[in-house]
């Protein structure tokens, strides 16, 4: 077994315990899309170089947004706020985005990571999109009684926080 396959099957582990669920299923790409109020986020599991697995989790916080030097100067004041993430904007979207080593991760850290860019995309994602324009993944759905889907069906959300998207 390579290192990315462990990796994998540990990132998996972890992403079950974070969102309180027996199974998390990869979609097309290989992602683990995970939702979050208005934000959507993924986690991904890249082989790096030499077969040294990166876990990456990252959201697009707004999709459809043009640059600027507004939105530039708007990008670097929420990176001065955001400890352990990054964002910033690439081909039409802002991104959030966390890397760990993945032969190193813990609970602790992942699910740290999975925290700072779900709050992040929700909050910064709505505040940009509103004051750049743009469109966020679930802006019309905010709110406490989310209903989500996990296997083609509606269930609550498995935390008060998070659920996996299928």
């Amino acid at each position: 077994m390579s290192k990315t396959e462990m990796v994998r099957a540990y990132t998996e582990s972890l992403l079950e315990q974070v969102l309180e669920t027996d199974k998390v299923k990869a979609d097309h790409d290989g992602d683990y899309p995970v939702r979050f109020q208005s934000a959507l986020y993924y986690v991904r599991i890249d082989s790096g170089r030499r077969d040294e697995p990166v876990v990456q989790v990252f959201a697009i916080a707004v999709d459809k947004i043009e640059p600027g030097p507004l939105l530039y100067e708007a990008l670097n004041d929420i990176n001065a706020q955001l400890k352990f993430a990054r964002t910033f904007w690439v081909g039409g979207q802002v991104l959030i985005e966390a890397e760990m080593p993945g032969m190193s991760l813990s609970l602790d850290g992942f699910a740290n990571a999975c925290h700072n860019v779900a709050h992040a995309a929700d909050f910064f994602g709505l505040t940009l999109a509103e004051e750049f324009g743009g469109t966020t993944a679930f802006a019309d759905e905010k709110g406490p009684e989310l209903t989500f889907r996990m296997c083609g069906d509606p269930f609550t959300s498995p935390t008060p926080q998070h659920a996996r998207l299928d």
